[in-house]
């Protein structure tokens, strides 16, 4: 192990990472948003949700009713 530490050390360059605080604030909406859209309250569904879901309904009250 302490010849990997060594031989390591003789090696090793910087870095070109670059990742800044911007960086992070971006991902970190793209997550916190996906994470919210998946936990979106029924009241705040999209038009698109609610309309499949009335169908769903109707087509439920149909098989009901016979």
């Amino acid at each position: 192990m302490l010849g990997f530490q060594t031989r390591y050390q003789e090696i090793a360059r910087p870095s070109s990472w670059k990742f800044t605080r911007k960086d992070l604030k971006e991902k970190v909406k793209l997550v916190s948003d996906h994470i919210i859209k998946q936990h979106e309250p029924a009241a705040f569904q999209t038009l698109e949700t609610e309309n499949l879901l009335s169908e769903i309904q109707e087509t439920l009250s149909v098989y009901a009713n016979t």
